[in-house]
């Protein structure tokens, strides 16, 4: 170990001092330097790659925020399922039911559901919740608004809902 340990520290050496013509070190016909010789040198080749692979990776960043910008934020709300065509999501629905979903949030049982209790509960409606990422549309046949729900891919909610998953808004 100590003799290989030499002869990288002389290669690394006679590499420096020799100049760009001179790359090889000398040392026992190593052409460390020249070749990239992993066979003999493995770490240093892992080395290599993972800083190339990290520079590619910190330039790829701008360009993914310039595209980002460019196409109006589309990119990332790809992501939400574009809500057009959707009806009501049905209250009897197994997430809606289990999370006590209503489209009338004055009907949610506060005995089972007691976040909705209370005058906190008062004021928590889907319309005010982080979770309603499509706001503003409309549901053949059904009174007021409604909007795409970031938990319920099978349907739309009502501005009027509420279920327990509620979070405030970001203001």
């Amino acid at each position: 170990m100590r003799a290989r340990l030499d002869v990288l520290v002389r290669a690394r050496l006679d590499v420096l001092s020799a100049g760009p013509e001179g790359w090889e070190c000398g040392a026992a016909g190593c052409k460390f330097a020249k070749t990239n010789n992993c066979e003999e040198f493995p770490m240093a080749c892992d080395r290599r790659a993972f800083i190339k692979k990290g520079l590619a990776a910190i330039a790829a960043v701008p360009v993914a925020s310039t595209l980002e910008k460019v196409s109006g934020g589309s990119i990332l709300k790809a992501r939400y399922v574009e809500a057009q065509g959707l009806g009501a999501l049905p209250e009897n629905h197994p997430m809606a039911s289990a999370l006590g979903y209503m489209h009338d949030a004055s009907k949610v049982d506060t005995a089972k559901f007691p976040k909705r209790a209370g005058e906190a509960g008062k004021s928590q409606f889907c319309s005010n919740c982080q979770l309603l990422v499509q706001r503003d549309m409309e549901v053949a046949g059904k009174e007021g608004k409604w909007g795409k729900c970031a938990l319920f891919a099978d349907g739309l909610v009502s501005h009027q809902g509420w279920c327990n998953s509620w979070v405030a808004k970001a203001s």
